[in-house]
Parts: structure tokens; C-alpha cells; sequence
């Protein structure tokens, strides 16, 4: 019996709230205006990658999601790079040098976005490992 009656009361109180009669907007028609705020989101996975010192190369894919309409960036963070150090960074098929000072934007979006983008690491003359973080900052 517990279990019918928590079955039947939402359904009943969904059924007053979209009753035209209990909804009367005080146009003609009985019509009824619903809006909603969606919350942004914006996350990327995974967010940390790994290369080794000297020479080499990563690659994979993260998957990309952000809702926001404004358009947003996609940032790598990661250590300030020695003198000599060289990090190239291909992110869904373009390419840019991560900078030295450790802050790299490596894509730029204008609208919202969800899917896979590969993405390749190519570095050289590394002194020592490095993390490379990548985030999403919605504009």
C-alpha cells in the first residue's frame, strides 16, 4: 500500500501543477510559460599527463564536455620550462608550443561542445618530467 501511494503522489502533483485551470496566466487559451536555469558545466578527462625527460612523445584522447553558450578555453598548466626545453602540443588537430612560463590556452571554443579530441605531446631535450594538466575556462 506505502509503495502505491509514493507511486500515485508525484504523478498527482504533477498533474495539478500542469492543470491549465491551476496555471491560468490570465490570457485568452489557458497557456502556460515554464522556464528553467541550467547550471554551466564545463570538465575535461582525463586531466593529467605525463612525459618523461629527454626526448618523446604522448598521446590519447580526453573527452571535452561544456554547456556554456559563451564559449570557453582549453587551458594546459604545467611547470615553467627550462632553457632548451620544447614542448609541442597538439590538441583536436592544431597545434601550439606550450609556453615557459607554465600556462598554455590550447584551444579556444565559441559555443557549446561534448566528444573526444585526441590530442599528441612531442618534446624534447626535457631536463626533467613533466605534468601537464589540462582544464576548461569558460569566458
Amino acid at each position: 500500500m506505502g509503495r502505491l501511494i509514493n507511486s500515485i503522489l508525484p504523478i498527482a502533483g504533477l498533474a495539478l501543477v500542469a492543470s491549465p485551470a491551476l496555471a491560468d496566466t490570465g490570457r485568452a487559451g489557458g497557456a502556460m510559460r515554464i522556464s528553467a536555469h541550467v547550471p554551466e558545466f564545463c570538465q575535461i578527462t582525463p586531466l593529467e599527463l605525463f612525459a618523461t625527460a629527454g626526448d618523446g612523445r604522448v598521446s590519447g584522447s580526453v573527452l571535452e564536455t561544456c554547456n556554456s553558450q559563451r564559449g570557453y578555453s582549453v587551458v594546459a598548466t604545467h611547470r615553467n620550462l627550462d632553457d632548451g626545453e620544447t614542448v609541442a602540443f597538439t590538441y583536436a588537430g592544431t597545434t601550439s608550443l606550450l609556453r615557459s612560463h607554465g600556462w598554455s590556452p590550447v584551444a579556444y571554443r565559441a559555443g557549446a561542445r561534448y566528444g573526444y579530441r585526441p590530442l599528441r605531446v612531442r618534446y624534447a631535450s626535457l631536463n626533467r618530467p613533466l605534468a601537464i594538466n589540462l582544464t576548461i575556462t569558460a569566458y
